[in-house]
């Protein structure tokens, strides 16, 4: 059960970073587009 928690948060940890980057892209293009 522990093993599954934690790869449970090491899941949600890396989800986490990967939208976040693909935010940040998101607006990056946005201003570069608009500007």
């Amino acid at each position: 059960l522990n093993t599954n928690i934690y790869l449970s948060k090491e899941i949600v940890k890396n989800f986490s970073e990967m939208i976040n980057n693909v935010v940040k892209e998101g607006v990056n293009q946005l201003l570069i587009n608009s500007g």
